[in-house]
């Protein structure tokens, strides 16, 4: 796990064999922080480009390596004294849903948000 941070952004980068295979982008404000994405590599795509999507490398899937993300963005944004994180899905349909509640989030599904005390 590697962090580039600064006051207002945080950027972590999930290593595996020290292969990256995913991201995330978080915004901090006024001890808020908005999940602007979370990446795992999928077959050609760069895990650096800008995204707003989850997608799961086949070989990946069902491993817990974007909870394992997740978790470790939110003991960074704890260590920084941040309450809640909060974001959009693009889409509300399939498993997203789900993996987020699973990971402590509240969704709504109609609006796509999701939220978590941290």
């Amino acid at each position: 796990m590697e962090f580039d941070a600064d006051e207002v952004n945080i950027r972590a980068w999930l290593l595996w064999a020290a292969i990256p295979i995913g991201h995330a982008n978080v915004g901090v404000e006024d001890g808020r922080a908005r999940l602007f994405d979370i990446v795992l590599v999928e077959d050609g795509i760069h895990p650096f480009r800008p995204a707003r999507f989850l997608g799961v490398r086949v070989d990946y899937r069902g491993r817990g390596a974007g909870a394992y993300l997740l978790d470790q963005v939110v003991l960074e944004l704890r260590r920084r004294g941040i309450v809640e994180l909060w974001g959009e899905m693009q889409r509300a349909q399939g498993t997203l849903p789900g993996w987020y509640r699973r990971t402590g989030f509240d969704v709504n599904e109609s609006t796509g948000l999701i939220r978590k005390r941290i």
